[in-house]
């Protein structure tokens, strides 16, 4: 037979509303509209002859009005009944889709086939059986129409009171492979009512005192809503007998929503429950917690999602720009939240900041808004580390007349070098220490410092005037520093030539490293018998370091080796 779905519907206006903030969490459309009597599978009803003429069955589909959202969820919503009465003009469920639409979501109210055999054991069974079968006909023929209807695939909803709450939850759970042990005459579930080939995925449930057969079908961990109206009589309650001829004797016990909920929150499934005064099913658009908020409430928690986290560099420049981004998804949209800079550039799903001139840390993070209008959750913060540009800075003491210390005054540098002015002599070491240095000629020498991080270098130059008697008061003096290598191989000894120092008795000679600590000093008494005084050096690691000569408490010279 060839089966025939004609849509003629659904064209989109030029002006609407596509995204809010609020919407999904708050009633923001003011209409809606209705699409009737969509025809989305044909098959044999329940008879008590045994007949095989097909039936039409039909669905009433809702959305907002203006609506230019795409992928929108949708819950399809099955009446009660009994399985003898319901249909989707029943007012609980067309009012529940009405009400619905103003929230943002679309909405399906669906016919299925009703009756069941009383006489026989598995009757109800066979009614649920049938129920599931439209059930999943009339997803199939969504998804086979999802662009026309704008829905979401991977949000789709079932829901029902009572008998239309058992339909969803064995819409829901159960599978082919469990058809054996639910009914003799169950045989497939999506082999009935239109040709359409779908994977059929449940995104959450909605059962207002409605049952499951047996929780052994429990076997996904499906977001459920159990709603009980108190003074409204669960499905299995108000079927009696038949019901427990069909099920279990704990039926009444276990299966309906709190006992339900109670299991599904014993293996940690996703489930909800809500009792509710029967004064509240009477509204659905009043302040007061009603079927309809419980149901908005419960779509809203499920259809949201976490915000992609932004990525980025992580270190960056005062005052500098600095480009985000996050996975681009078509017909999404991304609200940025930035700490310490501001928004120079946007496109799409990128953008591009200007830091602020303070250092310290910059945050960004971001809100995706789907093509469904759905607001996900504000994304964890991306930390960005902003460093300022370095701040050249430094102390000049002088120790002696040709001696000084460096102390380092520099802000934000993790690189710091001090040329002294003198022979290509430079120090390079870690801001924040000090530095020491001694000239062996008089003279006028310009100090540059330099000190550098990511963001840039800073320099600062300041004059050193050296200006003293003792520099190379004689030449025997200048003659002995001469004699002393300035190239001292590791693990060697050094030495100075005696014979220099005439008229000197007694020199002391002061090992220093490059800031100015002393090492070792060692006085000599010097007569005529000698030629060289040892230098101990033998101990020195490879770097700079400076031998100091002074004599009766004067420096009479400084001296510059090399440990190599």
């Amino acid at each position: 037979m060839k089966y025939t779905f004609v849509i003629t519907f659904l064209l989109l206006t030029t002006f609407g509303i596509a995204q809010s903030k609020n919407r999904y969490a708050a009633p923001i459309f003011k209409d809606y509209n209705i699409y009737e009597n969509i025809v989305y599978a044909e098959s044999i009803p329940y008879l008590l002859e045994n007949q095989s003429k097909k039936k039409l069955y039909a669905l009433d589909f809702y959305e907002p009005a203006n609506d230019l959202a795409i992928q929108r969820p949708v819950i399809l919503l099955f009446p009660d009944g009994d399985f003898i009465i319901g249909n989707k003009e029943q007012a609980e469920v067309v009012n529940w889709c009405k009400t619905l639409t103003t929230y943002g979501y679309t909405c399906a109210c669906v016919n299925y086939r009703q009756g069941y055999d009383a006489s026989r054991n598995d009757g109800i069974n066979q009614a649920i059986f049938r129920g599931v079968q439209d059930a999943r006909a009339a997803i199939r023929y969504l998804l086979e129409n999802q662009k026309t209807f704008r829905i979401n695939p991977d949000k789709i909803y079932v829901g029902g009171s009572r008998s239309g709450g058992a339909v969803a939850l064995h819409t829901a759970f159960l599978d082919n492979d469990e058809l054996n042990q639910f009914s003799s005459n169950a045989n497939c579930l999506d082999c009935n009512g239109n040709p359409f080939e779908h994977d059929v995925k449940v995104a959450g449930v909605v059962n207002i005192d409605g049952a499951i057969y047996n929780r052994n079908i429990i076997n996904n961990n499906i977001p459920i809503l159990n709603l009980h109206i108190d003074g409204q009589q669960p499905v299995d309650n108000s079927l009696g007998k038949n019901i427990a001829a069909d099920f279990t004797p704990s039926y009444s016990s276990d299966f309906t929503p709190i006992y339900l909920h109670k299991y599904l929150d014993s293996l940690h499934f996703k489930t909800n429950y809500q009792q509710l005064s029967n004064k509240a099913s009477m509204g659905f658009v009043d302040e007061e917690t009603t079927e309809i908020t419980s149901i908005a409430n419960f779509l809203k928690t499920n259809i949201s999602f976490q915000s992609p986290i932004p990525s980025g560099k992580t270190t960056a420049c005062v005052n500098s720009t600095s480009n985000f981004s996050v996975p681009f998804e078509k017909n999404c949209t991304y609200d940025w939240i930035i700490e310490n800079g501001k928004i120079v550039y946007q496109n799409k799903n990128t953008i591009e900041i200007k830091w602020d001139s303070n250092a310290g840390k910059g945050k960004v993070a971001v809100t995706k808004t789907d093509a469904s209008g759905a607001k996900g959750l504000l994304s964890n913060n991306f930390i960005v580390e902003i460093t300022p540009q370095p701040f050249a800075d430094f102390e000049i003491q002088y120790l002696s007349d040709n001696t000084i210390k460096i102390k380092d005054k520099s802000l934000d540098a993790n690189l710091l070098s001090i040329d002294f002015g003198y022979e290509g002599m430079i120090y390079q070491g870690k801001p924040q220490t000090n530095a020491s240095f001694t000239y062996e000629e008089n003279g006028t020498y310009f100090l540059i410092q330099t000190v550098e991080n990511s963001c840039g270098i800073a320099t600062q130059s300041v004059p050193v005037d050296i200006s003293t008697s003792l520099l190379y008061q004689s030449a025997n003096i200048q003659s002995a520093l001469k004699s002393v290598s300035s190239l001292v191989q590791k693990g060697n000894d050094s030495s100075i030539d005696v014979n220099q120092l005439k008229g000197i008795e007694q020199f002391t000679i002061t090992l220093k490293n490059t800031t100015d600590e002393t090492l070792s000093e060692l006085v000599y008494t010097i007569d005529e018998s000698g030629e060289q005084l040892p230098i101990f050096t033998s101990a020195l690691e490879q770097g700079i370091y400076f031998l100091e000569f002074s004599s009766n408490g004067n420096v009479l010279a400084a001296k510059r080796i090399r440990v190599k």
